[in-house]
């Protein structure tokens, strides 16, 4: 059976946190992180509950033996204008654009192209709207963006989160509609 795509439900919510809290850079270790990257971010079981109804693209990749990956993304419209970076971003780009929030492969399903796949159905169902991601660069997570910079990203401007992490935000341009 080939993997399949489809929107996140509610009951893939636990499994979706689970999968998430196996990344969080806290928990790996340095080779982990070389090999797999890492996630700082993680939202609890409410917070992926809450992003089911209003992130767009909220996908995830499920093979038989159970889901294997996913991403949560969604539009300009959904960006937070109160949070400084989300301000930032909404004052730089004022056309239609993706943010990709997180996304996620079992580490015993990477280098399948599952993230790819997730990317490319998110950039379809947008319509090819430009996609901004934002990886941590201090501790370097390479694998992240080895493969963001794979898929046409580039890095636009950095800036140091909260937490004190340099991070760097990424843009793959829109793709022109076809026709």
């Amino acid at each position: 059976m080939s993997p399949s795509l489809r929107r996140a439900e509610l009951y893939d919510v636990p499994v979706l946190h689970a999968m998430a809290g196996r990344f969080l850079l806290n928990r790996l270790s340095p080779a982990a992180i070389e090999r797999h990257g890492f996630l700082v971010s993680h939202l609890g079981t409410e917070g992926y509950r809450q992003w089911l109804d209003r992130a767009e693209y909220f996908l995830v990749l499920e093979e038989e033996q159970g889901l294997a990956a996913f991403v949560l993304a969604y539009s300009r419209d959904q960006v937070d204008a109160t949070d400084p970076l989300g301000a930032r971003l909404l004052a730089r780009h004022s056309e239609p654009f993706v943010l990709i929030d997180q996304v996620c492969v079992l580490p015993e399903r990477s280098g399948k192209g599952f993230a790819g796949q997730l990317y490319q159905r998110v950039r379809e169902a947008s319509g090819g709207q430009a996609q901004i991601a934002v990886l941590v660069l201090e501790p370097y997570n390479g694998p992240s963006v080895r493969f963001h910079q794979r898929l046409g990203f580039s890095e636009q401007f950095t800036y140091t989160g909260e937490d004190g992490m340099l991070r760097g935000v990424f843009l793959r341009d829109a793709v022109a509609a076809a026709g």
